[in-house]
């Protein structure tokens, strides 16, 4: 990745000619801010060297650190090269990549739906609309049956700031995946994979409409001040 190459090159190297532990976290950091806007627990430039805790609670914030350590080993210590750091990256998306499909499985459950089953198009956008609240609120999200799914979601449409333009943003990446050139539907069926695509998309695009926001924002608050 030309990111990641220019970060690497971009920063002070050992006696080896590699990256120490701390410029490694700080490569990952700013790699996966101006990437995906994600900030993940554990690569703080200043987070010291720490062991894990037996809770699953903290593997979020264990990993990295896990990650670094095994292929220091494996390099005797010498420190990270460019092909150490994108393999710490590659891994760290593929676990974002893996939990988006476990926390979209999950919303398959709220809505009675099978992980095998293949779904139509409107029940993806059904799904999907519920993944997509889900995210919105980091996941702090739990239903009891149909009814209260549903009674949930229209609330939260009400009272979530600034929902439909969200909304709006979301329902255009849905479509750059799932519809042709002409607004149709591409497959008649989708399964698991498919729309956890999305939800990986959302995931690392959502920065985007993020930075949309704050643009706007700025722009109002000059607009008020001159």
């Amino acid at each position: 990745d030309d990111g990641l190459r220019r970060l690497y090159s971009s920063l002070p190297k050992n006696g080896f000619g590699r990256l120490d532990h701390q410029a490694v976290r700080y490569a990952l950091h700013r790699f996966f801010l101006q990437r995906h806007g994600w900030f993940i627990r554990g690569l703080e430039p200043s987070q010291a060297t720490w062991k894990p805790q037996n809770n699953q609670s903290f593997v979020k914030e264990w990993v990295p650190s896990f990650l670094q350590e095994v292929i220091e080993k494996i390099e005797g210590q010498r420190g990270s090269d460019l092909h150490d750091i994108a393999a710490i990256a590659a891994t760290l998306e593929d676990l974002v990549h893996r939990e988006a499909q476990e926390r979209m499985a999950m919303v398959y459950e709220a809505h009675g739906r099978d992980r095998a089953e293949a779904l139509t198009r409107d029940d993806v956008d059904d799904v999907l609309s519920t993944y997509f609240m889900s995210f919105l609120v980091a996941n702090n999200f739990s239903t009891d049956g149909d009814q209260e799914l549903k009674m949930k979601k229209a609330r939260f449409k009400r009272t979530y700031h600034n929902y439909y333009a969200s909304e709006r943003w979301f329902q255009k990446l849905v479509e750059s995946h799932l519809d042709g050139p002409q607004g149709e539907s591409l497959d008649a069926s989708y399964d698991l994979n498919a729309v956890s695509d999305v939800a990986n998309s959302l995931g690392e695009e959502f920065h985007s409409f993020n930075d949309v926001e704050c643009d706007d924002l700025r722009s109002a608050l000059q607009n008020m001040e001159s």
